[in-house]
């Protein structure tokens, strides 16, 4: 039986089903997400219960933090939540004990890492399979063969990403000289990062606008979200 009086929800979807082709669900979630990181923007980049939120699962998933992108003249408000978001990873990495990795993992991955993991992974997808097994034999042959010559080309690379590097370091239980390179590397790489995204934030103020930036200061967003979430397809 139908409701006597329909809601403002039902309204809404009425609407989205005259004026859109699709699935509506899929068009009204898309419009929530999107309104979500405007007012996010707009509103609430300094807002301490929202970062709080946001350093505790390290920021967004990978396609919003590619959406925020999209919100032309707001860059410097993704630079100042991508900052606190890879200075909280730089914490996490900085806190990584010497003794075996197991323990420390389930925490880190506890604050919503493991669903990060492998976000684009499905169970019944075949081709997905394929792709997680190969990465996963790939991660096994980074340690197993680590030496200087492979970290060079790593650190030119600009390093794995967090969740392929937690899934590295699962792996070097035999071997805590690799564990330990792994974490100095990417400390050095992310550190330098956050210090463009910082020097990025200090000159947007207008009293250092006379300032260049410069191109690794420029790319630093779009970095730091490669970092956090992984190289979109």
């Amino acid at each position: 039986m139908s409701p006597k009086s329909p809601t403002t929800t039902y309204h809404h979807l009425r609407t989205v089903l005259l004026e859109q082709q699709g699935c509506p669900i899929c068009h009204i979630g898309h419009h929530a997400g999107h309104a979500y990181l405007d007012s996010l923007l707009w509103e609430s980049v300094n807002d301490p219960g929202i970062r709080l939120t946001l350093t505790a699962s390290l920021g967004l998933c990978g396609r919003h933090s590619q959406d925020i992108l999209d919100f032309h003249g707001e860059r410097l408000g993704v630079a100042i939540l991508q900052r606190a978001m890879l200075d909280e990873a730089l914490q996490q990495l900085q806190e990584l004990p010497s003794a075996s990795p197991a323990g420390w993992l389930r925490k880190m991955r506890g604050k919503k890492q493991a669903a990060r993991d492998e976000p684009a992974v499905s169970p019944s997808c075949p081709a997905c399979q394929q792709e997680h097994e190969t990465r996963q034999r790939t991660l096994i042959a980074l340690v197993t063969y680590y030496d200087e010559a492979l970290a060079a080309l790593l650190r030119t690379a600009g390093g794995l990403c967090h969740p392929h590097l937690l899934a590295a370091l699962s792996q070097t239980n035999t071997r805590p000289d690799v564990r330990q390179a792994l974490i100095d590397l990417h400390r050095q790489l992310w550190q330098d990062t956050s210090q463009a995204l910082a020097e990025f934030i200090r000159k947007n103020d207008h009293r250092f606008r006379h300032e260049p930036v410069t191109d690794a200061e420029r790319v630093a967003i779009e970095r730091s979200i490669v970092i956090l979430t992984g190289e979109i397809a």
